[in-house]
């Protein structure tokens, strides 16, 4: 076997490279969902009541989808939480022991 046959068998080929990349990205997604579920967004009142609370990866679902084909919708809503002194807040769940 001569040099050239070597190094073609130690190469990896171009759907090799793209398999690994494909795997990196989706361990990746998986880990920003995880990130994210741990996380939720809640909106406060003038008070500091919750009236609404999501986890951040579903309230960022919906963000995208707003942006994308509602976007006056999104810009109404958040108008009108600013008028009416409400804020926005990312709350972090600890990991539960036991």
């Amino acid at each position: 076997m001569d040099d050239h046959d070597r190094d073609k068998e130690n190469r990896k080929d171009v759907w090799d490279n793209l398999g690994d990349t494909f795997e990196m990205i989706w361990r990746a997604l998986g880990r920003l969902i995880r990130e994210g579920n741990r996380r939720q967004l809640a909106l406060r009142n003038r008070k500091g009541d919750v009236m609404v609370r999501l986890p951040l990866t579903v309230a960022a679902l919906i963000g995208l989808f707003l942006l994308w084909k509602l976007w006056p919708l999104l810009l109404l809503l958040l108008i009108v939480l600013f008028a009416l002194r409400g804020s926005v807040v990312i709350l972090r769940r600890e990991a539960s022991k036991g």
